[in-house]
């Protein structure tokens, strides 16, 4: 069998009302306080089940499929290859789902600035940093695990943003018949506002900031629905995608030649039909159904870590405050988050 090395963990669906009762997920946001805190431990955090260790991706070709439920076998005798058109398909109903919550990590730091405020007056003094502002380089990853091939393009749109505080909206675009890794990489300004800091007398407050990166991965569902018309073919190779030329001019309704196969237990050619692969189903407004799988990682800013250290001021200040009697303030540090925009 063509699919003995393609097996999808994942159940096959017999009708689309079966898939829709089994396949409702729901996704919660991952709230911003729950980065904060991430931020503020300093350690490693994972939100929710980190995803297994993934598989080699696998793309289906629907020619196999379709190879598979007529009973047509793979080569014809002329050395060339059995094949149907898919360039006529039409998909519908193409979308991608998160797949559960996503899994963060902390990144690296990056180093945004220092800002250095000097109290030498007898009461404590509010003073206030610049803001600050830092030039990073996101980048977002999206893989098709589970796909199916056909000729016709077959794709659907995807918000990472909606399940990942980012800051901005980005949107990428996940193709059901490519297995490679899609990488997108956007420049963005995380900006701080200015630091309101309490500054004991005779104290100088140093005030240093980085800003924290986070990395996330995660699970998407994709999903569409295949109808339309296909003919046999010949080909020069096996995905039938190079000199596909028709063997005549009967055109096979997708739907009804595989329901028809499946219904009788017999192909085209009177030997018994197989089940259909893994993740491929028949739906009750009579198209073929598919659901598949892929992933996404993100590298992207998440908060500004501020650390602030207290103490006595040094050189003429200190002089100053020594000749006043004015008492030292003895050395402390304190450290908070502050959440990061995009410009």
């Amino acid at each position: 069998m063509a699919y003995a090395a393609r097996i999808w963990p994942c159940r096959a669906f017999s009708s689309h009302d079966e898939r829709n009762s089994t396949l409702k997920l729901k996704f919660r946001r991952v709230p911003k306080s729950v980065f904060a805190l991430l931020l503020a431990a300093g350690t490693v955090a994972t939100l929710g089940t980190a995803p297994a260790s993934a598989a080699e991706p696998s793309i289906v070709s629907l020619n196999d499929v379709l190879r598979e439920q007529t009973g047509y076998p793979d080569r014809h005798p002329n050395g060339l290859w059995y094949g149907f058109t898919t360039n006529k398909l039409v998909s519908t109903e193409s979308t991608v789902s998160p797949a559960g919550e996503p899994s963060v990590s902390l990144g690296n730091t990056v180093y945004v600035g220092t800002s250095t405020l000097q109290n030498t007056t007898d009461s404590p003094l509010t003073l206030s940093t610049q803001s600050f502002s830092q030039a990073v380089t996101d980048s977002f990853t999206t893989t098709v695990t589970h796909g199916v091939g056909t000729s016709s393009k077959i794709s659907a749109t995807f918000k990472l943003s909606d399940v990942l505080s980012l800051g901005s909206e980005v949107t990428t675009t996940y193709s059901f018949s490519k297995a490679t890794a899609e990488t997108a990489t956007t420049t963005n300004t995380y900006t701080a506002p200015q630091q309101n800091i309490v500054v004991p007398p005779h104290t100088t407050a140093t005030v240093n900031v980085n800003l924290k990166q986070l990395k996330a991965t995660g699970e998407v569902d994709l999903s569409t629905k295949l109808s339309g018309t296909t003919q046999v073919a010949s080909c020069h190779d096996e995905a039938c995608t190079i000199g596909v030329i028709p063997l005549n001019n009967t055109k096979l309704d997708l739907y009804e030649t595989i329901n028809q196969a499946q219904s009788s237990k017999k192909t085209m050619r009177g030997t018994p039909t197989p089940a259909l692969p893994a993740g491929f189903y028949l739906t009750n407004d009579k198209k073929l159904g598919f659901e598949g799988t892929g992933t996404y990682s993100a590298t992207y800013g998440a908060d500004f870590d501020v650390k602030v250290s207290f103490a006595p001021n040094g050189g003429a200040a200190a002089a100053k405050s020594a000749a006043a009697g004015a008492e030292a303030t003895a050395p402390f540090t304190k450290s908070y988050t502050v959440p990061a925009t995009v410009n």
